[in-house]
């Protein structure tokens, strides 16, 4: 059975210009273990109609994510997030609610009860061996 969230479709873009400076890293694309001398490590990601080069949303929410994490001192590294880089990982498996406007209906929800940066970003809460 469908419901209306899966049939919404795109209805466009939005386009947010603006000037950038990096004082920290900021990586996009994919990691790899092994780099060749020379190679390039991923593409610059383009728009597929006017070749424009662009930075994807998910790589400056990610950017933004962690940025909020390291800044919230409640929030200690808890997980290895991989190359020697510990990351934060919400614990907090209470159960909850919260009204969805748009259809006026409860939509319940698993974890980061507490935490407020996994509140605005999501949680994946805790693995399955940490559920009850």
């Amino acid at each position: 059975m469908e419901t209306k969230d899966q049939n919404r479709k795109l209805l466009g873009k939005i386009e947010i210009s603006g000037g950038l400076s990096c004082l920290t890293g900021l990586h996009i694309g994919a990691s790899k273990e092994n780099l060749e001398i020379g190679a390039l490590d991923s593409a610059v990601v383009r728009d597929p109609i006017s070749q424009e080069p662009y930075i994807p949303g998910s790589s400056l929410k990610g950017k933004l994510r962690s940025l909020l994490e390291k800044s919230d001192m409640r929030l200690q590294p808890n997980r290895d997030g991989g190359s020697g880089i510990s990351r934060h990982e919400c614990n907090d498996w209470d159960k909850g609610e919260s009204n969805n406007r748009n259809y006026g209906r409860k939509i319940a929800f698993l974890g980061a009860l507490n935490c407020p940066v996994c509140r605005l970003f999501g949680s994946t809460g805790p693995g399955e061996e940490n559920r009850n």
